[in-house]
């Protein structure tokens, strides 16, 4: 420490610290050791009384306590941030934050790393328990819908009107429950692949991949199929009286545009995300690429508060 540093203050001598008496020095580090705690301070002398409120950087450049473990690097060296147990430190950009926003489910930090560390991540299936139920699930919906559907396609038919309908819809369902089990066992897949970490940083890359749009598709067209097949041939059970009169190959007609209405509706409903023209129906938020003003997926409202913040008022239609 240099006689003549901390420019600009009072005059005032060197004195051998290691008070605890303020806050910025409780934030400090308890790891730190009994002689780490000491340090070269600045007493004050003002009105007959000397203060110590001077802390002397690592550079022999001073700033004054409450400068001191603010989120900001007034040394120039960070030594008056460093030891600092209220902060948290951005991978990347090296700027501090609170620590209060560390895994808060808010990023902060541009690289994520505020939310991906060895305090907290992201995964596609989180906890062990749903990843095992879901490998266990996916993988019996597979096969025993495949033992369904080669029953149904090759056992021999029933010539009659209740039984074409009841084979038909019910391959029908086990084609949505098939597509459901494939879903699961992808997605599973795909967790196991990234890990915590892998996805936890590239979520918004996996989010708007043609990958996971797919999976997306696949899920929901199987499970409108399902549905749609179920209630269709609900309706028919309760109204079955009112068919017997018409003819079988009627019947096989009115049977097959109940089957194409119901593939081109869930396909239609499962696409809808990815139309163009629904779009802001679906996207939840929009991510930049270095763009520090919008950190993370920003939605709407986070868009209209930063741009009011810089240009003021603006209209919700603009």
């Amino acid at each position: 420490l240099r006689h003549d540093s901390c420019p600009g203050n009072p005059s005032s001598v060197m004195s051998l610290a290691k008070s605890q008496s303020t806050v910025q020095r409780q934030n400090l580090a308890e790891s730190q050791t009994p002689a780490q705690h000491a340090f070269i301070t600045r007493v004050v002398r003002e009105g007959g009384e000397y203060h110590d409120r001077v802390f002397s950087c690592r550079t022999g450049l001073c700033v004054t306590y409450d400068k001191v473990c603010n989120l900001v690097d007034d040394c120039g060296d960070e030594s008056d941030e460093a030891l600092c147990t209220n902060s948290f430190k951005c991978a990347k950009s090296q700027v501090y934050i609170s620590l209060a926003k560390r895994c808060d489910g808010t990023v902060d930090c541009m690289d994520y790393s505020d939310e991906c560390n060895e305090y907290c991540g992201k995964e596609i299936i989180e906890g062990v328990l749903f990843k095992v139920a879901a490998w266990i699930i996916g993988i019996f919906a597979v096969l025993m819908n495949l033992v369904s559907l080669w029953r149904g396609f090759f056992d021999p038919w029933v010539e009659n009107k209740v039984g074409l309908v009841n084979r038909v819809f019910k391959i029908l369902i086990s084609i949505g429950d098939f597509m459901t089990g494939v879903y699961l066992l992808l997605i599973a897949l795909v967790d196991s692949m990234m890990g915590r970490g892998g996805y936890c940083r590239g979520q918004l890359t996996w989010l708007t991949s043609d990958s996971c749009a797919a999976l997306g598709i696949i899920n929901n067209m199987g499970a409108n199929i399902s549905l749609f097949s179920m209630t269709y041939l609900s309706i028919f059970r309760v109204i079955t009286v009112q068919v017997w009169n018409l003819e079988m190959k009627l019947m096989k007609l009115k049977v097959a545009a109940a089957v194409s209405l119901i593939v081109v509706t869930s396909a239609t409903i499962a696409c809808f995300p990815i139309i163009e023209f629904f779009e802001d129906f679906f996207v939840n938020g929009i991510a930049y690429t270095d763009m520090s003003l919008f950190i993370g997926p920003a939605d709407k409202t986070r868009h209209l508060a930063v741009l009011r913040s810089y240009f003021g008022k603006i209209n919700q239609g603009d």
